[in-house]
């Protein structure tokens, strides 16, 4: 299996070996498909790719894999045959924490917790977050924002322009275990986005049993079923970030705590160990049987 041929010249000449062997060969890559003017651009490179690698291939693991913005689309169109790519994900350590009781209501005293955790740049969109929490007026919060970064100043400056400043903390980058500990004391993580190949924190979150709402150019959107463990937003959308924001904070319908640490056992490694070598199985028949099911796509309907 192979990963990282564009930025790790070790990979491409493990894989250029390969062909002088009578080997299975899986290329491993998250998704590329970034709206705007660098998907022209981003797509003739990795339909050159294709061009050139898709006949040594066996099959293709997609970690980012569904939606308009996915990554069976992307690469698809690329040139590699979608019968060929399966979905699949970053693995998390989970963490060794308990997972906390959610069952609570808010109120001034008690605020909902809402966690970023991320980079302050232009990408990752907090500033999004922002105007989406200043228009949570009618129930308590308070957003903790993890991260350093370039708009660091200005998003401090655009929350005083909000009069939010009060019910916001910007915290300096945490190792793990000091996450892990603000993840048990939230009630909600969000990743606003614009394009995130993956996402590892929202595999993190999960595993934690927080809840996550994300936008639909996430990658690990993927994992966020039918608004059970929590919402995918339109990304570049306030409105539908305040909406996902709000729904996951207050409807009885989204599992928190424990019950979502056993759903997360889905996308645990043992689970994606047994689905990995369903693939290897179903490519070693020559794909001529249906699909392997995906552990943690199963229940998905959209």
């Amino acid at each position: 299996m192979f990963f990282g041929f564009r930025g790790m010249p070790l990979a491409r000449k493990a894989f250029e070996s390969s062909k002088r062997r009578n080997v299975m060969r899986i290329l491993m890559s998250e998704n590329r498909y970034e709206p705007g003017t660098a998907l022209l651009p981003r797509w003739i490179v990795y339909a050159y790719d294709a061009l050139m690698n898709r006949r040594w291939l066996d099959g293709f693991l997609c970690i980012g894999f569904t939606g308009r913005y996915g990554g069976l689309r992307f690469f698809s169109r690329c040139g590699y045959p979608a019968d060929r790519i399966f979905p699949f994900l970053h693995l998390v350590e989970p963490p060794a924490l308990p997972p906390p009781s959610r069952t609570r209501v808010a109120s001034a005293a008690t605020p909902y917790q809402v966690l970023f955790v991320g980079q302050l740049i232009p990408r990752k969109r907090v500033d999004l977050l922002l105007d989406a929490m200043a228009a949570l007026t009618d129930i308590p919060w308070r957003l903790t924002l993890v991260g350093t970064g370039e708009l660091r100043d200005e998003l401090q400056r655009q929350a005083a322009a909000l009069q939010i400043t009060d019910s916001i903390s910007f915290v300096d980058t945490l190792d793990n275990a000091a996450v892990f500990q603000l993840m048990a004391q939230s009630d909600v993580l969000v990743l606003p986005s614009r394009f995130d190949g993956w996402g590892a924190v929202v595999s993190e979150a999960l595993t934690s049993g927080l809840p996550v709402v994300c936008s639909d150019r996430c990658g690990a959107s993927d994992l966020l079923v039918n608004q059970a463990n929590g919402f995918v937003f339109r990304a570049d959308s306030a409105a539908d970030l305040e909406k996902g924001i709000r729904y996951t904070l207050t409807s009885p319908e989204v599992i928190k705590g424990k019950a979502l640490r056993d759903w997360s056992d889905k996308i645990a490694g043992p689970s994606a160990a047994d689905y990995f070598v369903d693939i290897v199985d179903h490519l070693a028949a020559d794909a001529k049987s249906a699909k392997p099911r995906c552990p943690w796509l199963e229940t998905r309907t959209a």
